[in-house]
């Protein structure tokens, strides 16, 4: 019955564990969730599809986890919806959703895109 409606998650195999693990210095993007943040929730289809169509491997981070947490610190994150874009050394980071003009929270597609691209 709902076999063409499906629901894009993050990959539980690239979490923040399997990052403490890689080499620091690699190209990579590290996306900060929380769970029931609605910037997340908004963001977070359109994460997952960049993502997976993106160069770069990237690392989905819970901010409620100790691990997460970690990272947290490490890399000042203020807001959960969050992603961070690591090249050659280099760190930017990116909120992936805001309030709109009407108030509604969406994602934001052009930082997006620019986090996980290059």
């Amino acid at each position: 019955m709902y076999k063409d409606h499906f629901i894009l998650d993050y990959d539980p195999h690239l979490t923040q564990k399997e990052y403490q693990n890689t080499v620091l210095d690699q190209n990579v993007n590290l996306v900060f969730y929380k769970k029931n943040c609605p910037y997340c929730q908004a963001g977070k289809s359109v994460v997952v599809d960049a993502a997976n169509k993106g160069s770069y491997p990237t690392f989905y981070i819970d901010t409620q986890t100790e691990e997460g947490q970690k990272l947290v610190e490490k890399y000042q994150v203020e807001k959960a919806a969050t992603i961070i874009k690591i090249r050659k050394g280099k760190i930017k980071k990116y909120l992936y959703a805001s309030r709109d003009s009407e108030e509604k929270i969406v994602a934001d597609e052009k930082s997006i895109q620019e986090a996980i691209n290059d």
